[in-house]
């Protein structure tokens, strides 16, 4: 037996079972102007949550038993396969699954403390770039604690092997470090692998100080073909990006 939710009933049902996803919709409606009218849940037998937005044909997610399913948007494959709005949002205390090949793992305030992707034979998701794109960059500056002047919007996984544009994916770091050096090194040997149709898997995981939404270290793994890439003759390559 399945259970529809809308408007009050739905509102009333996020605040009993899943309070943070209420924070997560409320922050959806006050930044697009839509309303409670255009959500719509439905529980199903098998307790699985989905919530959608009826005009938004790529804003949903499935909640179950602490995981969240997720499609990202920018998806040039679909039409108007615009950004996952529940993306921009991370809720504490869950397991993303995008895309089916990216994980990400969130903590008690919503960071993004762990990210991996693992595809083979090249396949992906090709994203588009958008005008957007160039908002939702700036938007990471301003919203977790970023530095106008010395920072971008620098994507955890990299947009060349299918990283996703919405928030979850991004953080403040030095445009330094987004454009160049070891963490560009990283990126172009995953993007050349996956051009060659080689198995990768690369996973990355975001120190944090205090409260603070940026990122001070980041840990990287890379493994191609199943084999550790190294790195300055590292397995685990970090890098201390954000603070200096």
């Amino acid at each position: 037996m399945t259970k529809h939710f809308e408007n009050e009933s739905l509102r009333e049902y996020l605040q009993n079972h899943f309070p943070s996803l209420l924070i997560v919709v409320d922050a959806i409606i006050k930044n697009k102007l839509t309303n409670w009218g255009h959500f719509i849940a439905i529980l199903s037998a098998e307790n699985k949550f989905q919530i959608q937005h009826k005009d938004w044909v790529n804003c949903k997610i499935t909640i179950s038993e602490g995981i969240v399913y997720a499609e990202a948007g920018a998806n040039r494959k679909k039409e108007n396969y615009g950004y996952n709005e529940f993306l921009n949002y991370p809720m504490p205390n869950y397991l993303y699954v995008i895309d089916e090949y990216l994980l990400y793992k969130t903590d008690n305030n919503g960071r993004v403390i762990e990210a991996s992707a693992k595809f083979k034979n090249g396949e992906t998701i090709y994203r588009r770039g958008t005008p957007p794109l160039v908002e939702e960059q700036k938007r990471v500056i301003t919203s977790k604690d970023g530095d106008e002047q010395r920072d971008q919007g620098g994507h955890i996984i990299s947009k060349d092997i299918g990283g996703p544009y919405e928030q979850i994916n991004q953080v403040p770091m030095l445009s330094t470090v987004n454009q160049g050096g070891l963490w560009k090194i990283i990126e172009n040997c995953e993007r050349d692998a996956w051009y060659k149709r080689k198995e990768v898997f690369t996973k990355r995981r975001l120190y944090y100080n205090g409260s603070s939404m940026r990122p001070y270290k980041f840990e990287v793994q890379l493994q191609v073909d199943r084999q550790p890439v190294r790195f300055d003759e590292q397995e685990v390559l970090i890098i201390n990006n954000c603070l200096d």
